[in-house]
């Protein structure tokens, strides 16, 4: 089934909280006031009301491997190597694929979205994937290319912890309680209420971030551009005083 580019949704859907899913990874939904949301995967533990969120951290046995067989431009089945990861059937369903070159600096062969892929064992070193569309492979590969493939970004996401630097992209704040493992809506951008740091009020206007690095507050801070926060994330902007431990508006930029 094929949907927009953008649903137009209505207020109350973006609580959704199913264990089938309905919607392509990453599907954005976005409501009457302009409030958006992306269609997710929980990981396996619940995630709680007005905490942030991230994609599933990456895997090197994914990264910089070999192209398994020659393909031809228009191909949309590819064969591929693996490391010692097993992969369940259409697990990188809307996720993506890069080839490139193995010389220095590589030469770039294309990104392209993956339609499913076939059940990987451990250890069998090879898969398939199959490319969204008709068109297939633009540009010919062959065992001498390397290629890297990542996950859809909702997919199985998890909770980033807020006292350390994400380890992948942040991906949206929780509305509700959402289910292990089952499917719904993160909120990407407007008016959302998150935990505010138990360390400090927020400043209307200033930046949001997650906690400082290292520290063992819960919650999300002002970003104080402090030697800790370069490399984290700013994920919106505050509206409100918002008490310490208390929720408060933000306004988020994820997208």
């Amino acid at each position: 089934m094929a949907f927009p580019n953008t649903v137009q949704g209505t207020d109350g859907q973006q609580y959704l909280n199913v264990a089938t899913k309905g919607m392509p990874y990453g599907q954005k939904m976005e409501l009457p006031d302009g409030r958006i949301f992306r269609y997710f995967l929980n990981a396996g533990t619940a995630l709680v009301a007005g905490f942030m969120h991230q994609a599933v951290a990456g895997d090197g046995n994914f990264d910089d491997k070999a192209v398994q067989a020659n393909a031809a431009v228009g191909s949309t089945t590819i064969s591929l190597t693996n490391g010692a990861t097993t992969l369940a059937k259409d697990e990188l369903e809307n996720g993506y694929v890069l080839f490139y070159t193995a010389g220095t600096p590589s030469t770039l062969l294309g990104c392209y979205p993956i339609k499913a892929n076939q059940l990987e064992v451990a250890g069998s070193a090879t898969y398939k994937i199959s490319l969204e569309g008709s068109e297939g492979l633009v540009t010919a590969i062959d065992t001498s290319d390397k290629y890297s493939v990542i996950h859809n970004l909702w997919y199985k996401v998890v909770t980033w912890a807020n006292n350390a630097a994400p380890t992948a992209r942040v991906v949206g704040a929780s509305v509700r309680i959402v289910t292990a493992s089952y499917y719904g809506f993160l909120q990407t951008r407007g008016i959302c209420n998150l935990l505010c740091d138990d360390g400090a009020a927020f400043d209307p206007g200033d930046s949001v971030t997650g906690g400082a690095i290292g520290s063992a507050t819960d919650g999300y801070k002002d970003n104080s551009l402090s030697s800790n926060d370069y490399d984290i994330e700013i994920v919106g902007t505050s509206c409100n005083v918002g008490s310490t431990d208390d929720g408060a508006f933000v306004f988020l930029k994820i997208e």
